[in-house]
């Protein structure tokens, strides 16, 4: 909504704003967050809760005095960014507002944490439905009132600063005045020290790839037009489609990983491994093939006309998630889980180490399509050194029969779904509608043809997606339409 109405100019300089704030956002955490559901996890599993509150209530203010302090530096820094950096002096008072987003970020990820650890995942998801719907409300409407770019920024960061506060107040209700009867361990400077310890590996691979991200964004600030920005943001908005799917099984994944022992339960850790890895994939990669075959009426009833250059974008941006539906998602849990955080700092500078030079190169020359070309083939090292390092320390690897044949039911899909879609219609609706219910109805036929999927998946399937809440009543129609094809359909 807000894309629509500001048009890509005005939406490229939210993005421009956002670039020295996202930076800065790098060095909010410390690794903290997730110690946090690490320790929170281990310690309620064997019993101890002084020690579990003990590193919540140091977890929650550490964050806020590294968030408080970022904040600051930002407010302080902002008419040197705008001046010096982005020559445009008009960008100081918007660069102010979002400097606030860092204090109260760092506030709602730390409740966020301990509504993980705890195994409170209804009020995680009450935090991120809380926020979205506040955004959705204010940003659009303050866009509307006039205010431009500034009431897109001004709507993010209110949102932010009312979902902190109810985070908090949950946290408070539900996690901490119940137990504090029972005693707390605060030894902050201990706790800290303990989370620390298990979380700066973590924090300097969230550095390698937050960097890169930002290096990403700064080159683009730099040698893109604003409207390229604006196609390129409205594009990049879709990742949520994604993301939606993949939060719940990565919110279950970690306190699973820390849970587990891999000398007691090693045959355990496996499956759940292979599983999360398979079922990451079922969901994901229709997802992306309707992104990429979809993208132009997507964007042409989304965002409008004025966007010419976004439907490529899409198409590209959706491709740099493939990997997930590889086992990127599921090594990077299993690793940090079971506290190989020096792995996972490993497989983050193999990324740095192919995508730093290549957007140095790529981004001046082809700018946007450069960034995309880089993005995808900095995905690929750590997804290979991830998948050897598993194998080395635990065993194990990713189940490849049920990967390909997932990965073949999906571009079986895509390729009949693209070549039929001119045929389905001339209206940006229709087609999009068709070819979507389409491409579902193939992949649905073929994963049971392939016998990608069986019952017990789609057993696990259920409950995993019971996390969207009401959407997943949408997800059981279609894992019963899957079912009753596997009783149709004889097996191998």
């Amino acid at each position: 909504m807000v894309a629509r109405f500001l048009g890509s100019i005005n939406y490229g300089v939210v993005g421009v704003v956002m670039v020295p704030v996202s930076i800065m956002t790098l060095f909010g955490d410390w690794g903290i967050r997730p110690a946090m559901i690490r320790f929170l996890a281990r310690y309620r599993s064997r019993g101890r809760d002084r020690e579990a509150r003990g590193i919540l209530f140091t977890g929650l203010l550490a964050k806020f005095l590294i968030g408080l302090l970022l904040s600051l530096i930002a407010i302080l820094s902002a008419p040197f960014l705008a001046t010096r950096v982005f020559n445009r002096s008009d960008l100081t008072p918007l660069i102010k507002i979002v400097s606030f987003t860092l204090v109260l970020n760092s506030l709602l990820t730390a409740s966020q944490a301990s509504f993980i650890g705890f195994e409170r995942m209804e009020f995680y998801s009450l935090t991120m439905f809380l926020r979205s719907s506040m955004k959705t409300l204010l940003s659009p409407f303050l866009v509307l009132l006039g205010y431009g770019a500034l009431g897109a920024l001004l709507g993010q960061t209110l949102s932010l600063l009312l979902t902190s506060v109810a985070a908090l107040l949950m946290l408070y209700f539900s996690l901490w005045r119940p137990f504090r009867g029972d005693g707390v361990s605060l030894n902050f400077l201990r706790n800290l020290r303990t989370m620390l310890s298990y979380g700066y590996p973590l924090f300097i691979s969230t550095l390698l790839a937050g960097a890169l991200a930002q290096i990403y964004n700064f080159l683009m600030a730099l040698h893109c037009s604003e409207s390229m920005i604006g196609n390129y943001l409205a594009a990049s908005n879709f990742s949520v489609l994604i993301t939606f799917l993949t939060m719940p099984i990565s919110t279950v994944l970690f306190p699973a990983f820390s849970q587990l022992d891999q000398e007691r339960e090693g045959e355990a850790l496996r499956i759940v491994f292979q599983n999360s890895v398979k079922y990451t994939a079922l969901v994901t990669l229709p997802v992306i093939a309707a992104l990429v075959v979809l993208s132009q009426p997507l964007i042409h009833i989304l965002f409008g006309r004025g966007y010419e250059s976004a439907p490529l974008f899409l198409t590209l941006y959706a491709l740099s998630y493939v990997f997930l539906g590889l086992g990127s998602l599921s090594i990077t849990n299993l690793l940090n889980g079971q506290g190989r955080t020096r792995a996972t700092m490993a497989l983050n500078m193999a990324s740095l180490s192919v995508g730093l030079p290549l957007s140095l190169y790529l981004i001046p020359r082809f700018q946007i399509i450069g960034l995309l070309i880089t993005m995808i083939t900095a995905n690929i090292p750590p997804l290979v050194v991830g998948a050897w390092w598993v194998r080395r320390d635990f065993g194990f690897t990713v189940d490849l029969n049920s990967s390909l044949r997932i990965c073949a039911a999906t571009l079986a899909s895509a390729v009949l779904v693209y070549f039929f879609l001119p045929r389905l219609g001339e209206g940006d609706v229709i087609a999009f509608l068709l070819g979507g219910l389409l491409l579902l109805l193939l992949y649905v036929l073929l994963i049971v043809l392939t016998r990608a999927v069986g019952r017990n998946d789609i057993a696990s399937l259920r409950e995993i997606l019971t996390e969207l809440g009401p959407f997943s009543y949408l997800f059981n129609l279609i894992l019963s339409l899957a079912e009753k094809l596997l009783a149709i359909i004889p097996g191998e």
